[in-house]
C-alpha cells in the first residue's frame, strides 16, 4: 500500500526512470483491477519512454486492451508497436512486411507478433483469422532466426503453442 501511495505522489517529469515507475504503477493498478487507471499510467509511460522502449510499452498497452476484451484497440497498439520497430510494417499485407532478420529487437518482435496473432484469432471475421495465421507465420520465421541463441540465453516466454493449440 505504501509503495502504491508513493508511486501516486511521484511526478518528477525529467526523471530518466519515470517510464519505469509509471509502468510499475500501471501493473499495480492491473493487480487491483483498475484497468482504466492502468491504461492511463501505461500511456504516460509510453510518452516518457525512450524510442527503443516504445515497442515494448505499446505491447503492454495492447496486452491490457486484450485483457479488457477490447481486441480492436489491442490489435491497433500491436500494429503501432510493429511500426515502431520498423516503419515498413503494414497493417494487413504481412507479405510486404520486412524480413524478421532485419529487425534489431527480435525478441520483442516475436512477443508482439504472438500477442497480435492471439487477439486476431479471437476476432470473428475471416480476414482477421487469415491475418492471424500470416502473423503466426512471421512469428515462426522470427523464432527460426532466434533459435541459434537459445543455447546461451533462456527465452521461456517465446512459445507459440500458447497462441494456438497444435
Amino acid at each position: 500500500m505504501y509503495f502504491y501511495d508513493a508511486l501516486n505522489k511521484y511526478t518528477i517529469k525529467d526523471d530518466p526512470f519515470l517510464d519505469r515507475f509509471l509502468t510499475v504503477k500501471g501493473e499495480i493498478q492491473i493487480a487491483k483491477q483498475q484497468y482504466n487507471k492502468a491504461l492511463s499510467s501505461f500511456e504516460e509511460a509510453l510518452n516518457a519512454s525512450l524510442p527503443s522502449q516504445r515497442p515494448r510499452m505499446r505491447k503492454k498497452i495492447g496486452d491490457l486492451y486484450t485483457q479488457m476484451g477490447q481486441h480492436d484497440q489491442a490489435i491497433q497498439n500491436y500494429q503501432f508497436a510493429l511500426q515502431e520497430l520498423s516503419p515498413h510494417f503494414v497493417t494487413n499485407d504481412i507479405s510486404k512486411n520486412p524480413e524478421p532478420s532485419t529487425i534489431k529487437q527480435q525478441q520483442i518482435l516475436l512477443g508482439i507478433l504472438s500477442a497480435k496473432a492471439k487477439s486476431l484469432s479471437i476476432q470473428e471475421n475471416n480476414t482477421a483469422k487469415h491475418t492471424s495465421i500470416a502473423t503466426v507465420d512471421l512469428g515462426i520465421k522470427t523464432l527460426d532466426i532466434l533459435k541459434p541463441t537459445f543455447k546461451t540465453v533462456s527465452y521461456t516466454h517465446l512459445t507459440l503453442p500458447t497462441i494456438y493449440s497444435v
